[in-house]
């Protein structure tokens, strides 16, 4: 018996996949800008405030759906992801002070993913009318 949890890397952005129903896969991460992990999105500054970056969202979405594939399939198929739809809806500007809660959660069967934030004075209150969402978009999985 392998434990699966040890068996996928960590990514620095993605965070901890939370236990939920089975039509959705989400992860939160708590993002600090501080931290030498999250220290190159300070690099990412417009008009003084550390945005997001763009490609981070994406990358958040790669990275959750390669982990339910890597659960589901064999880690050595390479499998292409296409991106349609994209809306970068919000920006999200970081904080050297507060801690960002960042969520995302791919919508079974992997054809839709959103990227909602919960601001920090919200963060052990669980609503949807606290959470803002800064980006979504549709997955096409080509293998």
């Amino acid at each position: 018996m392998q434990r699966l949890a040890n068996r996928i890397p960590t990514h620095p952005l993605l965070g901890i996949r939370q236990l939920n129903e089975q039509t959705s896969a989400t992860w939160k991460s708590l993002i600090n800008i501080n931290l030498p992990q999250h220290s190159f999105l300070q690099d990412h500054t417009i008009q003084d405030a550390v945005l997001f970056p763009a490609v981070t969202y994406l990358e958040l979405a790669t990275a959750a759906c390669h982990q339910l594939l890597s659960s589901k399939e064999n880690d050595q198929q390479q499998l292409t992801l296409i991106f349609e739809d994209v809306n970068f809806i919000k920006a999200l500007i970081l904080n050297e002070h507060k801690l960002v809660e960042v969520c995302i959660q791919i919508i079974m069967p992997m054809r839709e993913w959103y990227i909602i934030l919960c601001n920090q004075d919200n963060l052990n209150k669980y609503s949807l009318n606290k959470f803002t969402l800064h980006a979504q978009g549709e997955i096409e999985i080509d293998s």
